[in-house]
């Protein structure tokens, strides 16, 4: 009887010290929000395969941006639950060759994915009102794209934003460059299904502009382009001379203007240098004066600001070409540049050698 007893203690007291360990296990996985479950439990595929289901928008509602449901139209609600459920087949009948989708499941299947949306389905082709069904002999297919997945961030505990690359379809397989890029917003139910918000397209950054921003910025890095007076030396004999420009009047004033369009480190390990602390630098200040050291301006081309092709692109980086024409030649060469998201916005962090 002892034994018995011991053993059945023994019992107990596993059962009861396994229980706090059991509790913090599941007060582990409470602590994470809705919006970070979801992005823990869906893959890379899975979030691709979220976007796609949007593109059955597109068969009649060919932009496929909205910022409300308030903003999606009937013909699209109704091209997304015929390309988008999985038993639109049922809804055939062999006999009749038709298709016959009730009003009322249609609705049922939109509610699932968005939210504040209006559907009228007088403005559906093939609607019938006796039936308050849609009855057609065929439904329209979602066009062919050519989408990834660039970045993902959680905007509050129930709610996510994924980014995607839209990238040209063609032929060349070497350069399909992105068109745009898109941001979606999902609200993140309790069950971890999910709503859509919204789907905008990121305002496109002006990289030619930018690039012809930084041309200028460059070539006064390189002692190029600067005023100065020739007739004001720093000393007899020296090969510096006072600047004149009223913008730029000390080195400080060259790197505020620097750092608008170049990466700090960028600048710091390859322009800083040759520009106010090597040998003989380009610049020097004394008593208050910059002074410069003139480099002859090389003729190296123009580039096309409208010439730009977006190669890579995510949250924190970006590859793009722009053309330049090459001096005595009818033909252009690509230049590759590359940029980082700063707290200040994009910036070059790779220039390339000219």
């Amino acid at each position: 009887m002892k034994k018995k007893i011991i053993t059945a203690f023994f019992f107990s007291f596993l059962l009861f010290s396994a229980l706090p360990l059991a509790a913090c296990q599941s007060n582990s996985v409470s602590q994470l929000s809705f919006a970070e479950q979801f992005l823990q439990n869906n893959s890379p595929e899975d979030l691709l395969a979220i976007e796609a289901k949007l593109e059955a928008l597109t068969v009649c509602q060919f932009n496929m941006e909205f910022h409300s449901g308030k903003d999606l139209v009937s013909e699209g609600i109704y091209n997304f639950f015929t390309n988008t459920a999985t038993n639109t087949e049922t809804y055939y009948d062999k006999d009749t060759r038709l298709y016959t989708f009730p009003v009322e499941d249609i609705l049922s299947y939109a509610d699932q994915y968005f939210m504040d949306y209006s559907f009228t389905p007088e403005e559906i082709f093939g609607y019938q009102k006796e039936q308050n069904a849609i009855i057609v002999p065929a439904y329209g297919r979602q066009m062919v794209t050519n989408v990834e997945l660039c970045g993902q961030k959680i905007i509050d505990e129930n709610v996510v934003q994924i980014d995607y690359n839209f990238r040209s379809i063609s032929d060349d397989t070497e350069i399909q460059p992105i068109t745009a890029t898109y941001q979606l917003l999902l609200q993140i139910q309790n069950d971890g299904s999910y709503r859509y918000l919204s789907f905008t397209e990121e305002e496109p950054f002006d990289i030619g502009n930018f690039v012809r921003q930084a041309e200028t910025v460059s070539a006064l890095l390189n002692g190029q382009q600067m005023p100065f007076d020739p007739q004001k030396p720093m000393q007899d004999g020296s090969p510096y001379f006072a600047v004149t420009s009223e913008t730029y009047q000390s080195i400080e004033d060259i790197k505020a203007a620097a750092e608008q369009v170049f990466a700090k480190d960028y600048l710091e390990e390859k322009r800083y240098i040759p520009a106010f602390t090597g040998p003989q630098p380009y610049y020097q200040e004394k008593d208050h004066v910059l002074y410069l050291f003139p480099q002859t301006a090389t003729s190296e081309g123009e580039i096309y600001p409208n010439s730009v092709t977006l190669l890579e692109k995510n949250a924190t980086e970006m590859k793009a070409s722009l053309e330049q024409s090459i001096p005595g030649q009818t033909t252009t060469r690509s230049l590759i540049f590359q940029f980082i998201q700063t707290e200040n916005g994009w910036r070059i962090n790779q220039y390339p050698e000219q």
